[in-house]
């Protein structure tokens, strides 16, 4: 984990996210490989918004990040970013396997 400051044309910064998502209804429906699947989207969607994914830890209910956040980024549109983009592929990707789980999986 970096704890040297970033620094930009204009200003010097260490932000960083703690950002925590859970399944719906705390239902423990994430498998490994679906774990495995979160991180590199995750990464992406970091990587494409000037981010940095420092740490991710799952289980089979909940997720961890944690993220070098850039200052020129809003908060709110950057966890719905990836919050959003996460589950579609997820939903895309592993409809077998939640729709055992969930009535609607696209």
């Amino acid at each position: 984990m970096s704890t040297s400051l970033n620094k930009s044309s204009h200003c010097a910064y260490a932000i960083h996210l703690h950002i925590i998502f859970i399944t719906k209804y705390r239902r423990k429906v994430l498998t490994a490989e679906m774990i495995k699947q979160l991180e590199e989207y995750f990464k992406v969607s970091c990587e494409k918004q000037k981010c940095e994914l420092l740490e991710f830890g799952a289980e089979s209910d909940h997720c961890h990040l944690l993220v070098s956040f850039h200052p020129n980024n809003n908060i709110s549109i950057f966890v719905k970013n990836i919050k959003s983009s996460s589950s579609r592929l997820l939903r895309k990707e592993f409809k077998i396997e939640l729709s055992k789980f969930y009535y609607r999986v696209c």
